[in-house]
């Protein structure tokens, strides 16, 4: 009997940990579907969006695409440790403004609290930077979503970086 315990655990073990990039499925009829992850799926979002916009960036960790209009000034980048002020404003693909500073406002935020693709992108830039960063959905709000945000949506910010302490 603890052979058989055994053998069930190492199977058990041994197809979970699998390495696949899309999963397979075998339909009723016998015949197998893939089904793509949700990682390529934002990628292939990101790619099409970066095509019909025309965008002129480059991807950066964790497949963020940023397109940084001016990098700022000074030595200094922020670290996840700082706390940022900040003008942005935060879109669905289809232009749809989710959130934004009010004109003339900023906003102060700890990194550390935000968004991983903002914990990534911000440290691009440096004082008075601006960027666009098109974040796929696993380094923004995942598969729960939040408030507006549907699950597994690809959001773009257009951040101003005034100041970092």
């Amino acid at each position: 009997m603890k052979y058989i315990y055994i053998l069930a655990l190492a199977t058990t073990i041994m197809f979970a940990c699998k390495n696949s990039r899309t999963a397979e499925v075998k339909m009723d009829g016998g015949e197998r579907q893939n089904f793509k992850t949700q990682n390529e799926i934002d990628a292939e979002i990101i790619t099409k969006y970066v095509a019909e916009k025309k965008l002129n960036g480059s991807y950066i960790n964790g497949g963020i695409y940023a397109v940084i209009s001016d990098s700022g000034s000074g030595e200094k980048h922020p670290t996840v440790k700082d706390t940022v002020v900040v003008e942005y404003h935060g879109s669905f693909l289809n232009g749809t403004i989710f959130d934004e500073t009010k004109p003339g406002k900023t906003i102060n935020f700890p990194l550390s609290n935000l968004i991983e693709g903002w914990k990534i992108g911000i440290p691009y830039l440096k004082k008075g930077g601006k960027a666009t960063f098109v974040i796929p959905s696993a380094l923004a709000y995942g598969a729960q979503g939040s408030g507006q945000i549907p699950p597994n949506s690809v959001l773009s910010f257009d951040i101003v970086l005034l100041d970092f302490k």
